[in-house]
């Protein structure tokens, strides 16, 4: 197995638990709390993400079924996601105008969209391989 194919998932947690670190001792004094709120439920749905992608790879690991598409929609479902709460929160918490993000409102259920996507997707072709 090639081992790198574990970096970007090691890369995505590193960030996960850095920006779940600011947003609950930083980010407390600067937003409200529907904020708050906001960033926590992207720093979860980070980690769920990026556990995901984990997951699929060790699937792949112990079988012959390649999930390469699974993993790649859940990579950006996870960015587009998550990326976009992050940025909606804290651009204007950084106090640049909120207008210059407001065009990732649509963004993050895209994300989510495409999370839905990998599982079934992942769980399709796991079914599909043992036909």
């Amino acid at each position: 197995m090639d081992t790198r194919r574990f970096f970007i998932p090691c890369l995505l947690m590193f960030f996960c638990i850095l920006l779940g670190a600011f947003g609950a001792h930083g980010l407390k004094p600067l937003v409200s709390a529907e904020k708050l709120a906001s960033y926590e439920t992207a720093v979860r749905y980070h980690f769920y993400g990026t556990t995901g992608i984990f997951i699929l790879l060790f699937i792949e690991q112990f079988s012959s079924v390649s999930l390469l598409l699974s993993r790649r929609l859940m990579l950006i479902g996870t960015c587009l996601f998550a990326g976009s709460v992050y940025l909606l929160v804290l651009v204007p918490a950084a106090g640049i105008d909120s207008g210059s993000v407001r065009w990732l409102g649509p963004v993050t259920p895209m994300g989510g969209s495409l999370l839905m996507l990998a599982w079934l997707s992942a769980g399709i072709r796991m079914w599909k391989k043992n036909q």
